[in-house]
């Protein structure tokens, strides 16, 4: 179940950057839309009653939206607390943030958590290529990432891991390097997604001008067989 706690992103808000990954709409960081978040428990009651009408009674809070560990630490415990006091049905929290948005403070909180919940940490990697990492604008390293791995495996958090096939001037070669270098990272799940171009970005506007051509859907199955085949 997707909620929005409303917290923005280190590459959106001037800390790093202000124009975020060139492949994310910036005004979805703006301070009105946080502004404008309903409560956890209001955006669970939303979509409760309309899931179990499908006989589906236990969830997976997933926060998605922002970096969802980029905030203070009283911050986030108000945030954690509440999605712990959610109704019964919630089973565990996924955790969507940057690899370079993980303090130590922030993994140590987290990691109490399981004793009452599932929990998982999903790291947005996209590449392990710093060139491609420079190119799309994501302003962390590979180096981060697999710091920020080690740090949450040593708590026995489990780790999920984001990585987009067909970024701009990776070739087939780099996304397969990119397979076997995440093969010997301990980690516990994995998303592969292709690349999605959004009208109003930085990425959307540059492939309706023919600077940035999206791979083709055999292009892109291909891929995933290869990378599946080397993780």
């Amino acid at each position: 179940m997707c909620l929005d706690a409303g917290f923005s992103c280190p590459n959106a808000d001037g800390t790093l950057g202000q124009g975020g990954c060139i492949f994310c709409n910036i005004e979805s960081f703006a301070p009105v839309r946080r502004m404008a978040v309903p409560s956890l428990r209001d955006q669970w009651e939303a979509q409760v009653s309309r899931l179990k009408r499908r006989k589906i009674e236990r969830f997976i809070a997933y926060l998605q939206t922002g970096t969802n560990t980029y905030a203070p630490l009283d911050v986030l415990k108000r945030c954690f607390d509440e999605i712990q006091r959610l109704p019964p049905g919630i089973v565990g929290v996924a955790v969507g943030t940057r690899p370079d948005c993980v303090p130590d403070p922030v993994l140590d909180m987290i990691a109490e958590i399981r004793s009452r919940l599932w929990v998982s940490i999903e790291l947005g990697l996209q590449s392990a290529h710093d060139r491609t990492l420079q190119r799309i604008n994501r302003r962390h390293t590979v180096a981060d990432f697999f710091d920020a791995v080690r740090r949450c495996r040593a708590r026995e958090i489990h780790v999920g891991v984001h990585v987009i096939l067909g970024l701009p001037g990776e070739t087939r070669t780099e996304m397969i390097q990119t397979a076997e270098r995440l093969a010997g990272c301990d980690y516990q799940s994995l998303k592969l997604h292709n690349l999605y171009a959004a009208r109003n970005t930085p990425l959307g506007t540059a492939v309706e001008r023919g600077r940035i051509r999206l791979i083709e859907r055999d292009e892109y199955v291909q891929a995933v067989v290869d990378f599946l085949e080397r993780t």
